[in-house]
């Protein structure tokens, strides 16, 4: 099972503000190596609306600013549906496209560049959610997780063709110089398949509206040539 690639959508997310205030943004993020704390990684993500869909663009530069993987993608922003995908890693040659018709994804994915592209489909359900929109599901239920309860979902994995019941669940507290830190772990609901699957978690801070500080697990952009390393993602206000 391709658990050490389970999200490579994940990030990118963008900083909480007003749905009418979001055009225009841009949110800047460095990605660092988990184990040495050294920066692999840098980009940027842009966000529009337009008729009640939310639009967010995202490049990624290696550190000689040449670009290296990009990313679009478009939802409902009142229920979360994924209605656009395009993915594009340029070192690897990995391409996602997804497109939404009538509540079916029809998917075409391409696991490197010298692969053969696959298609399939996957039924859009009520309790999905893509990776891209993990941060508005937390900053909507902010407060439930506060209070220790967990988000459990259906994480559509288009390169999969299909689902897996994960959930986000509140990990304890922190507190630096600016106050109090809110832990946030990503996981499958599955103990058997939790065993497999890489470390996963995010930083909030709380506040109105609450604040991503950080996230940390694996990575489809290849680290000394080697994909599914773990990072830490920082984003930059």
């Amino acid at each position: 099972m391709k658990i050490a690639l389970l999200i490579p959508c994940i990030l990118v997310l963008l900083p909480s503000r007003s749905f009418a205030s979001l055009t225009g943004q841009r949110v800047h993020f460095t990605i660092h190596a988990q184990d040495s704390q050294e920066k692999v990684y840098e980009g940027y993500e842009d966000i529009a609306t337009t008729a009640g869909q939310l639009n967010k663009k995202a490049v990624y530069y290696d550190l000689k600013k040449q670009e290296v993987m990009r990313e679009e993608v478009t939802y409902n922003y009142k229920d979360l549906t994924l209605l656009y995908y395009n993915y594009e890693n340029l070192l690897t040659g990995e391409t996602t496209l997804v497109k939404n018709d009538s509540g079916t994804l029809n998917i075409r994915y391409r696991p490197g560049k010298d692969q053969k592209e696959k298609t399939g489909e996957l039924k859009w359900q009520s309790d999905f959610i893509h990776g891209k929109s993990f941060h508005e599901l937390i900053v909507r239920e902010f407060a439930k997780l506060e209070q220790g309860e967990s988000l459990k979902f259906a994480l559509a994995l288009p390169y999969r063709f299909e689902t897996i019941d994960f959930r986000i669940a509140p990990e304890g507290r922190a507190s630096d110089k600016d106050g109090t830190i809110l832990k946030l772990s990503l996981a499958p609901q599955s103990f058997f398949i939790r065993q497999f699957a890489p470390k996963m978690s995010f930083t909030y801070r709380p506040g109105s509206p609450p604040k991503i500080l950080t996230y940390s697990g694996p990575t489809g952009l290849p680290i000394d040539g080697e994909k599914g390393q773990q990072v830490i993602v920082k984003f930059n206000y």
